[in-house]
């Protein structure tokens, strides 16, 4: 990826697709580098969007196409963010959440909420408000450390493939098991 040991790596991995607003992000790293040009973005995927992206590459804005080692990317990022619009649960911030990288998330529905209180949220569609979030991480790895190990644990104790199950389990036995419920023969 040719980072150096100063950059501060950004990186969007997803679909380029109006609704996840990658260009706010664009825009808003442009306004972000022109404060500090540690910051880079990283654009991994394919989509509609690709072409005005493109337009907008430079040193600081990498277009990297589809990629089958995001893990390998998460590593390499100081910072993971999603600028959708709308979203559901995304597997790329679980991801990112997961792999310990501090995640800025947009407050479209659905997003907050994967988080919780280990990301940082803007407006979407913000770019300025986005710029700032990035600008204030970028100036505290502190911060960044932080937020990555309170995303792992997050990740780890709330969003768990053994919690879901186990949640899900839950809420068909007591289904199942309700009293007013009737069985299947004898609905028939």
């Amino acid at each position: 990826l040719g980072l150096g040991d100063a950059t501060v790596a950004v990186l969007y991995a997803g679909q380029l697709e109006p609704r996840k607003d990658p260009l706010t992000l664009v825009h808003a790293v442009e306004r972000a580098r022109a404060k500090d040009g540690r910051i880079v973005l990283l654009i991994a995927g394919s989509g509609p969007c690709e072409t005005a992206l493109a337009a907008a590459a430079s040193d600081g804005i990498r277009l990297l196409g589809q990629r089958r080692d995001v893990p390998a990317l998460l590593e390499a990022a100081d910072i993971f963010v999603m600028p959708s619009r709308r979203e559901g649960l995304s597997y790329a911030i679980l991801e990112a959440l997961a792999h310990g990288v501090a995640t800025v998330v947009s407050d479209g529905p659905g997003i907050p909420e994967a988080v919780g209180p280990t990301g940082c949220v803007f407006s979407a569609g913000d770019e300025r408000g986005l710029a700032e979030k990035l600008l204030e991480l970028a100036a505290d790895p502190a911060r960044r450390a932080q937020l990555g190990r309170d995303g792992r644990a997050h990740v780890a104790s709330e969003l768990s493939a053994e919690r879901m199950v186990a949640e899900t389990k839950a809420v068909y036995a007591s289904v199942l098991t309700a009293p007013d419920r009737e069985p299947f023969a004898e609905r028939a």
